[in-house]
């Protein structure tokens, strides 16, 4: 527990320490940046002076052995010390050794290995005599007394040499003679001490050469370096290169392992203070005259490194001593700040004191008003202002904090009543629950149950406490539900699931339950609670819904195919209606007979149109619309499209836009006949809704993927819009908008539900941007593979065209952006007129560079269009008159009229598209690039078919000459059969192969059909490529083929290109090929007829291109199947409806089949 003290003695405390740490850290400051510094750079300063003196010192020492050294070798050269003598020898160097206590041993070698060495001893004096080159192995010793007086000879066995001895042998290898050698320090052999030796070689008068040496003992040495001392307490030392000591320091710094002196040769690492600093140093690079500040123990000390140079040899004197030596004494100082602070402390318990006191009295009040409302007495505090503002405040806060207390301790109360309320409501909010609910423990144990859980399970709460909810299982829960539910709980996550659990009875039920984690207030689960629903009976709903569901499924089934077969019975006499009704038409009628004719008609395709697209509904409902995957040119689609849509949309007074970006590939692969489908029904819808203004068709590229292609098709109107609640129903099938909009526009309410189908089919979505009383804007996207078989127009542009000038004139700025991208695009030069005065204008200007083309809006405010063509046609004084092609949304007769009375050079109907204005402009600038062919399809491609050998079993005749001529375009051989007969019959005419490489069957056939032909062909022939030929409209007729053991499937009518791929796909690759020429007659479509020829083939209501190009564009073969047509099938009708009256419904099946595949083929 915390120790509480009264503020006065506290704030005594506080105010005291504060001086005290202040000055403390005064003079901490002091001393560490302005003393300690000085006391280093003093230290560096008397370093060196003194190892400047050091140096001298030892360098006297040394120089004075190399002058004797130098002096002796003069003497020895003149024949001085030579004598073999050892008592001339002795005589003659005892004197000189006895005065210099420098060295104690003095030698005379000669090269051929005689030495006479003199040496002092404890006794007086020793000569040596070796001589191993006459004596091997023999020492001759003299000794003499200190007085000189002979003592005795003897002679000792050795193996010494002096020919071995590193002071020899190093001075006879020095340069120039008289140069003094050192050597390292090595264990003297004269008196067993270590030592260095000082040598000199010179020549005696008779060229012999000798080595005069000297040895001085590391303790001679160490006599001087001992008591050189540094500072008051360092120390020096003299060592080598690798750290062995020459001159020893005081004993008292070897630490406890001191050496004998002089006797052991020892090295730095032996001395403690200097090993601390000799690594350091030498891993620095052993850099001299500077200082190295390091610490022994809790001693600093301060090394500083000088060099000396001895005979080829570098030797270190190391200088180490206490920092302490050159700091100066800091006791004064100190009792000084000690002193001041003491003062500074008398002073603020003085000060301390008054202060304290004026604070405490009026504290002790507040003190004493806390304790009153720690005891829930909320009276006023009195209180006595003082003159410091901090503590009137604190008081006034201390009055605030009672009144927000006793204020805070009534809301309390009542909200402490109301959480009890509320506590009383949750607790029979629980109780009385239609749910069950159950808390456990984290180890499961159960805690709680309601009443609820009770009375579904069968047992009491107290049969439940405390038991694991196990003892509910039945056994029919999936061990993965329980698994599942732990390992979520584990996470601490909640759980919710289904169990089926059982009552204590032994009855089953199914709970719907939801398991939570409750954590307390650090976060850790403490328990689970369980929330439960008895789900029994809506479980039995459950089950009896999926049967409704699944017996409405299977309703929803068998009426799509109801519809689809119904339907497809059905348009046989709605064509037939529909044609006679056509026919009657042409007739001479009255006008009442006329009037109920042409009701009939129109009542009948719109019937017509609306079994189409049950049909299309019912396909798709029953998951049996397939797509087709054939190669088709987009322009031409919208172009079949705007043909079918344009004379609504003109009926109605709307422009067309059509716009689509330079960038989409024109030649495509897949369902062109479906593509057309929804741009129809979106197009149609836009006219059907929109009373004024215009409609935009919009073509986008916005994907690549590989050899597919992703478009985006936008069909915008300014029509009455739809509200968001429409839009969200508006492609449910069979509905509307709403009911009044039913009843104003009509419409079954399938073609938006069909489309999107149809989308999403291709991989697209749909969506709808729709605001009431502005317009809608429906676009989708869907995806096409790129085209790998040109079949569309290549369109070349003549070099008459190039850069020619273009104007074009629209008052709308949409249109005008349209056609003048196409134009640019073409590589024209195009300029824009927003009226019919402005494109006069710029006529008139444009005389330097006249304009060629004028394109002209033939509606337009102030100035229509045909009266600014006249006007420029027959008004302006202008050199060159443009050729005006008149550009409008309507096809009327009076525009037609108007532009022929004015002269004008054309007429183009919108939408416009590319080929539109090349075509164009080819008319009216390069005519002969028209009629010289330079215009036209690309050549039929050759799919290697030439030699193919292939029986066509077919029993309408016209399809046998389509097909027949088609084959043969591409050098294959054709044999035909009429029926599955006569097929069978020619297969087996062959006597080991069926001499056919492939064969073409249709399906429907008299005596013997497709199927039943492939089946006895292929017990004999199982290898045989057969491609079933057929126009049913089911979707399954392809498997139904497959299954029969055809090969594949070609839909009709015919697709030339389609049909040749599937050839090429099955034909056998090993044959006799033979060379392929295209038939003249497939090279040219349009160019070979005649307009009259082209009017009457159009009023007849056949699709002349999608005729010629299922003949691959041979218009003399056309003409030939349209004869044939009318002769072979003018009473195919009639036999059908004899057919049905007498029963024979498969007579009439397979006539109505031919007719549909003869009709398809020729458009």
């Amino acid at each position: 527990m915390m120790k509480v003290r009264p503020i006065r003695s506290d704030l005594f405390q506080q105010i005291a320490l504060a001086f005290s740490l202040a000055i403390l850290v005064f003079a901490v400051v002091v001393y560490r940046f302005i003393i300690a510094p000085a006391a280093d750079r003093l230290a560096e300063h008397e370093l060196m002076i003194n190892s400047e003196g050091i140096r001298n010192t030892v360098q006297d020492y040394f120089g004075e052995i190399e002058n004797n050294l130098d002096l002796l070798s003069e003497y020895a050269s003149q024949g001085y010390f030579l004598s073999d003598e050892p008592e001339d020898f002795q005589r003659f160097a005892a004197p000189l050794m006895k005065h210099n206590q420098s060295y104690y041993a003095f030698r005379i070698a000669r090269e051929d290995s005689r030495e006479v060495a003199l040496f002092k001893n404890s006794e007086g004096w020793s000569t040596r005599f070796t001589y191993p080159l006459i004596e091997p192995g023999i020492e001759q010793w003299s000794h003499w007394d200190k007085n000189n007086l002979f003592l005795r000879k003897e002679t000792i066995h050795s193996s010494y040499d002096c020919r071995t001895q590193p002071g020899f042998i190093g001075a006879l290898q020095q340069q120039g003679a008289n140069a003094a050698y050192w050597t390292s320090p090595y264990q003297l052999l004269s008196n067993a001490e270590s030592g260095i030796s000082a040598s000199v070689r010179f020549s005696a008068n008779n060229g012999v050469r000798y080595v005069l040496s000297m040895d001085t003992s590391v303790n001679n040495i160490s006599a001087m370096t001992r008591y050189i001392t540094v500072g008051t307490g360092g120390f020096i030392a003299l060592f080598d290169e690798v750290g062995v000591i020459v001159g020893q320091p005081p004993r008292h710094v070897w630490g406890q392992q001191a050496p004998f002196f002089g006797k052991a040769i020892k090295t730095v690492h032996d001395i403690p203070i200097a090993a601390a600093v000799y690594e350091q140093w030498g891993a620095g690079g052993r850099h001299v005259n500077e200082n190295l500040f390091y610490q022994v123990g809790s001693v600093d000390w301060i090394a500083r490194f000088i060099n000396l140079s001895l005979g080829g040899h570098t030797y270190y004197i190391g200088m180490f001593v206490p920092a302490d030596d050159f700091r100066p004494n800091a006791i004064v100082p100190l009792g000084i700040l000690g002193l001041g602070l003491l003062l500074a402390l008398v002073f603020s318990f003085l000060w301390t004191r008054q202060i304290t006191a004026r604070i405490s009295q009026p504290l002790q009040q507040l003190v004493a008003g806390s304790e009153q409302i720690g005891e829930l007495n909320f009276t006023p505090l009195e209180f006595t202002p003082t003159g410091w503002q901090e503590i009137n405040e604190l008081a006034l806060a201390h009055e605030t904090m009672r009144r927000q207390i006793a204020e805070a301790a009534t809301d309390l109360e009542a909200r402490i009543n109301a959480r009890t309320l509320a506590l009383q409501k949750f607790s029979r909010a629980i109780e009385q629950s239609p749910v069950s609910v159950m808390i456990t423990d984290v180890a499961g144990n159960i805690e709680y149950v309601n009443p609820n859980f009770c009375q579904l399970t069968g047992y009491t709460d107290a049969e439940v406490i405390g038991q694991n909810p196990r003892f509910l299982k039945s056994g029919q829960t999936n061990v993965e539900t329980y698994d599942e539910l732990w390992q979520t709980l584990s996470t601490g996550h909640s759980w919710q699931g289904e169990f089926i659990n059982k009552r204590k009875e032994g009855g089953l039920f199914n709970e719907k339950a939801i398991i939570t984690p409750l954590r307390n207030l650090t976060g850790i689960i403490t328990h689970y609670v369980a929330v439960k629903e008895d789900v029994t009976q809506m479980k039995k709903k459950e089950e009896e819904l999926r049967q409704a569901l699944q017996t409405a499924d299977d309703a929803t089934q068998a009426k799509s195919m109801f519809l689809a077969n119904m339907s497809h019975e059905i348009r046989t006499p709605m064509n037939a209606i529909i044609g006679m009704s056509y026919l009657a038409l042409k007739t001479e009628l009255t006008p009442k007979q006329h009037d109920y004719v042409n009701k009939i008609h129109n009542a009948s395709t719109s019937l017509l149109g609306i079994i189409n697209e049950i049909l299309d509904f019912s396909k798709i409902e029953a998951g049996k619309l397939e797509l087709e995957s054939t190669s088709f040119v987009l322009d031409e689609v919208m172009d079949g499209v705007f043909n079918l849509t344009h004379a609504q949309a003109n009926a109605k007074g709307l422009e067309f836009l059509y716009h689509i970006a330079p960038d989409i590939p024109q030649q495509l692969v897949g369902d062109p006949l479906r593509l057309a489908q929804i741009m129809t029904n979106l197009i149609n819808n836009a006219v059907k809704f929109t009373s004024s203004g215009f409609i935009t068709i919009d073509g986008q590229l916005i994907g690549r993927m590989g050899h597919k292609v992703e478009l985006q098709f936008a069909v915008s109107d300014t029509g009455i819009g739809m509200s968001p609640d429409q839009v969200a129903r508006l492609f449910q099938a069979f509905t509307q908008a709403d009911g009044s909009t039913t009843r104003k526009y009509g419409g079954t309410g399938l073609g938006l539900a069909i489309s999107k189908r149809l989308i999403e089919i291709m991989g697209g979505t749909i969506l709808v941007d729709s605001t009431p009383g502005v317009g809608s804007t429906f676009t989708f996207t869907a995806w096409f593979e790129l085209s790998e078989i040109n079949e569309g127009k290549r369109r070349i542009v003549p070099e008459k065209l190039n850069k020619l000038r273009v104007l074009v004139v629209d008052d709308n700025l949409a249109a005008r952006e349209i056609i003048s991208e196409y134009l640019t695009t073409m590589k024209f030069r195009v300029d824009a007129a927003v009226d019919g005065q402005s494109a006069i204008d710029a006529v008139v200007h444009a005389t330097d560079d006249p304009y060629s083309l004028v394109l002209m809006d033939w509606q337009m405010p102030k100035m229509d269009g045909i009266e600014a063509a006249r006007r420029i046609k027959n008004e302006l004084d202008i050199p060159h008159i443009p050729a005006i092609v008149i550009v409008t949304s309507f096809d009327r007769e009076e525009i037609y009229a108007q532009a022929q009375q004015y002269n004008l050079d054309g007429l183009l109907i919108k939408p416009v598209t590319p080929s539109h204005l090349l075509d164009v402009a080819i008319r009216l600038f390069a005519p002969r690039a028209a009629e010289n062919g330079k215009i036209k399809p690309l050549p039929e491609k050759n799919h290697g078919l030439a030699g193919l050998r292939i029986l066509l079993a077919e029993d309408n005749e016209i399809n046998q000459q389509i097909a027949t001529e088609l084959l043969q375009s591409q050098g294959i051989q054709v044999t035909v059969a009429s029926d599955g007969r006569e097929a069978v019959d020619r297969v087996m005419g062959a006597e080991e192969s069926p001499g056919f490489d492939l064969i073409l069957m249709d399906l429907q056939m008299p005596i013997m059909d497709g199927f039943e032909a492939t089946a006895i062909i292929r017990k004999h022939f199982d290898q045989l490529p057969i491609i079933a030929m057929t126009a049913h409209a089911m979707a399954d007729e392809r498997e139904n083929c497959l299954a029969a053991g055809m090969t594949d499937h070609v839909a009709k009518p015919i697709d030339p290109q389609a049909l040749f791929l599937t050839i090429a796909r099955w034909a056998p690759q090993e044959r006799t090929r033979t060379p392929w020429q295209p038939d003249a007659g497939s090279m040219s479509i349009t160019s070979a007829h005649s307009d009259a020829e082209a009017m009457i083939l159009e009023n007849t209501g056949l699709d002349m291109k999608l005729g010629l190009k299922r003949v691959a564009g041979n218009l003399s073969l056309y003409r030939k199947l349209l004869r044939q047509y009318v002769s072979g099938q003018a009473g195919a009708i009639a036999s059908i409806r004899e057919m049905l009256k007498n029963g024979d419904m498969n007579s009439g099946s397979r006539i109505a089949h031919s007719l549909k595949g003869v009709s398809g083929n020729i458009g």
